[in-house]
This record gives C-alpha cells, sequence and structure tokens, in this order.
C-alpha cells in the first residue's frame, strides 16, 4: 500500500541519516581521542 511505501521510504532515510551522521562524527571522535 502506499503507506508502506512511505513508511519504508522513511526508514531508509533515517538510515542514511544515521549514516551521515557516523561519516561526520567518527573522524571527530578520532582526533578527540587522539589528542587526549
Amino acid at each position: 500500500s502506499a503507506e508502506q511505501e512511505s513508511e519504508s521510504a522513511k526508514k531508509s532515510e533515517d538510515f542514511s541519516h544515521s549514516n551521515w551522521i557516523q561519516e561526520e562524527l567518527l573522524p571527530t571522535i578520532d582526533i578527540i581521542e587522539a589528542g587526549s
């Protein structure tokens, strides 16, 4: 149904957003840990 399609679209959007967060934050975390 259309409702299921929008639900799975939202899930993949959330997934790519969390990937983006990891890509953005992980290098920062590595730098912080290396500097401490």
